[in-house]
């Protein structure tokens, strides 16, 4: 009865992998999504089995009438099969009669369990392949969704063009998680391009939005109920390919150029890693991955609609035979059957008193084996705040030029290490020393002018006096007088003016004199010269804006400039100890604490983030301008202090301390010495979303429950 089962499920999953193939053209030839034609054929192959075997007309089991030979039968006992004989008495003793010998005065035979009904070895043995397979598949399910858990826990968050991803050593770039998928980038795909990297968060954006991971999800759901079923196999895997294509459309359709996606796809197979099983994955075999690259091309198809047509008619045909397959016939009773109580014989006192005393049972214990345990263990736990940041001198000056000129000579190239005054380039000086012999010659001929303008106030003040007197002695000289005052005042007035010109050409001899000077460019600072922006030869115009000439920063010290979300704003405050990881450190970190936090915002694609910055001492120069610091803020922190998996502890509620802090209880399963469970309420306090710190309640070494298998 299995086998039939079996067959027809397959055939019917079979017939509809055909008609699914049609409606997958038909989808392609009017540019429909695709992945619904499998999640539609993979429910079918399920249900349409299930509901014509239980809609298929059962066998009739007729009451047969016995002969004189069926006469004696076997009772029925109360007692199992193994103790329906007894055993023979001991020597002397008269052996008892076989049960199988008692009588049963009855014409025919109704069994509260009929002939037709009783399993047979065959199906007995094909059933338990069956929950053997699907309990094996759903064990390495959760195994491999376990041990993804453990690898997760050493991967960081980080923030890629404002979404919020995972990264990773080789795992990527995939989508984890049904119900709350995570994006995950393997650490190779951060020194790519940035538009390979916007091109590949796209892809799995699109996933996210469409919910791809819960269809896959369900797929796989599917399998593990009938892992038999080949066709269903198949079907779920061009599932997984639709979902693909379907996502590279919708890519492609926000204006994206084929031939780059192309290429970036490619790039991806290349270079891609692991992917945990029943993840949505960019990367595909080789194989597929031409079927992508070809669907991305625009193709001119002849005869659509007659195509449309023809795969109409065969997708209609394969469902007709899919319904048209004869189900298999549950074996069961008829209608009218009358239903008699089976007649039970009680065997004779002297048979039970052979039976062997049966051995009393006790309840199971607890087994290890149906839960997933945890050991309480002892370290070191930290709340954090991550983001993404880079890394930029504290002290750096862009160097320009003050004058305009021909660039003579540079002096330093880009990683040279200076001093404060130390020359980096030089201008061609002949305009300037030219301006500035001109400007002395220029204030030489005001100085000469103010001795005669000085000469002529002498005589000019001599010949007032002169007349001054005289008026004393004659009034009517008084025009004269007037005469003689008016040019003596204006004498005075020339030497003050000759006196205001030479210092005008003084001032302006400073500035020849500081112009000469700055046609040798010197460095404003101690460090490193980062880039050069001009070369030999060429001529720098400082008349309208300050030429850059090149960049000078000083890397003893670093300031790391974080985007952080708006939601972990609150959180931080000046002073919070914070550390970062660059990709190539190996682990190492750098600490400092947190400086500042830029009330502007930065909003970009609707994600709103905040710069946070703080210093560090970069000794030996290891941090360079420029590199991506993986950035952890410390809200809270434990050293030392025993810890149990976030997933072990029940909710509790928030209590106070005798020290005023604020701490949470809960309570946990324990594994106690005899084998058995105990709830117990322990006082939480740090977590970091993994681990959760034990304040009271467990001592080291003890198991906790996290979960069940």
């Amino acid at each position: 009865m299995m086998l039939q089962v079996i067959a027809y499920t397959v055939a019917v999953a079979a017939v509809l992998s055909a008609v699914g193939l049609c409606a997958e053209r038909f989808a392609r030839l009017h540019r429909l999504p695709r992945r619904a034609v499998w999640a539609v054929a993979m429910l079918l192959s399920v249900l349409l089995p299930a509901a014509m075997i239980l809609l298929a007309r059962p066998a009739e089991v007729r009451n047969v009438p016995l002969s004189a030979a069926q006469k004696d039968v076997p009772y029925i006992s109360t007692e199992p099969a193994d103790f329906a004989e007894a055993p023979a008495a001991q020597s002397g003793a008269q052996s008892l009669p076989s049960v199988a010998s008692v009588p049963v005065a009855q014409s025919t035979i109704v069994s509260s369990r009929s002939a037709g009904t009783l399993p047979r070895p065959s199906d007995r043995l094909l059933l338990t392949a069956w929950m053997v397979a699907s309990s094996g598949l759903a064990l390495y399910l959760l195994g491999a969704n376990l041990l993804l858990r453990r690898r997760m826990q050493g991967w960081h968050s980080a923030t890629v063009h404002d979404h919020q991803v995972l990264i990773s050593e080789v795992t990527g770039p995939a989508l984890l998680g049904a119900f709350s998928p995570r994006i995950v980038l393997p650490r190779w795909l951060l020194l790519q391009p940035q538009g390979t990297q916007a091109l590949i968060l796209a892809h799995e954006q699109q996933h996210v939005l469409a919910r791809d991971a819960l269809l896959i999800l369900a797929g796989l759901l599917a399998i593990v109920a009938v892992p038999w079923n080949l066709p269903l196999w198949w079907q779920w895997r061009r599932m997984r390919q639709a979902i693909e294509m379907d996502c590279d459309a919708r890519v492609l359709g926000a204006g994206v150029e084929a031939n780059t996606y192309a290429q970036v796809l490619l790039a991806v197979t290349r270079r891609s890693g692991t992917t945990p099983a029943g993840a949505l994955a960019m990367s595909e075999p080789v194989h597929a991955l031409e079927q992508r690259i070809a669907n991305l091309l625009p193709d001119a198809i002849r005869y659509a609609r007659l195509q449309s047509i023809a795969v109409l008619l065969l997708a209609a045909a394969g469902a007709g035979a899919a319904l048209a397959l004869e189900a298999p016939a549950l074996p069961g009773r008829t209608a009218a059957a009358p239903r008699e109580a089976p007649r039970v014989i009680e065997p004779s006192p002297a048979v039970q008193a052979q039976k062997p005393a049966r051995p009393a049972t006790t309840p199971p214990s607890f087994k290890e084996g149906e839960y997933l345990m945890a050991v309480v263990t002892r370290g070191d736990i930290e709340n954090l705040v991550t983001s993404t940041g880079t890394l930029m001198p504290r002290d750096y000056v862009d160097v320009g030029a003050q004058v305009s000129g021909l660039i003579e000579k540079i002096y330093v190239e880009v990683g040279d290490v200076v001093k404060k005054g130390d020359a980096l380039a030089k201008l061609n000086a002949e305009e300037s020393r030219a301006h500035l012999e001109s400007a002395e010659a220029q204030l030489a001929i005001f100085k000469l002018s103010l001795e005669t303008d000085k000469e002529n106030l002498t005589k000019s003040e001599r010949d007032y006096q002169r007349q001054k007197a005289l008026f004393e002695q004659d009034p009517t000289a008084k025009e004269s007088l007037l005469d003689t005052e008016a040019a003596y005042e204006n004498a005075k007035r020339q030497v003050r003016a000759g006196e205001l010109k030479v210092l005008q050409q003084e001032a302006s001899m400073r500035i020849d004199r500081k112009n000469l000077a700055s046609t040798t460019i010197l460095a404003p600072l101690d460090g490193t010269v980062m880039n050069v922006n001009v070369k030999e030869g060429q001529r720098i115009n400082a008349s309208q804006q300050v030429p850059n000439v090149m960049q000078i920063a000083n890397l003893s010290t670093m300031t790391v400039q974080s985007g952080v979300s708006e939601v972990d704003v609150p959180k931080l405050h000046k002073g919070n100890a914070a550390y970062f990881t660059t990709l190539g450190s190996n682990g190492r970190r750098w600490y400092g604490e947190l400086k500042r936090i830029e009330p502007t915002p930065k909003v970009k694609n609707g994600v709103v983030t905040y710069n946070a910055l703080f210093d560090v001492q970069n000794e030996g120069h290891s941090l360079k301008p420029q590199m991506t610091a993986q950035v952890y803020f410390v809200l809270s922190e434990a050293r030392n202090v025993l810890l149990v998996p976030l997933a072990a502890l029940q909710q509790g509620q928030q209590i106070a301390t005798p020290a005023g802090t604020q701490r949470r209880t809960g309570t946990v399963m324990v594994k106690k010495a005899d084998g058995t469970l105990e709830a117990r309420q322990v006082v939480v306090g740090v977590t970091d979303r993994v681990q959760v710190e034990v304040v009271e309640g467990l001592k080291e070494g003890e198991k906790v429950v996290v979960g069940k298998r």
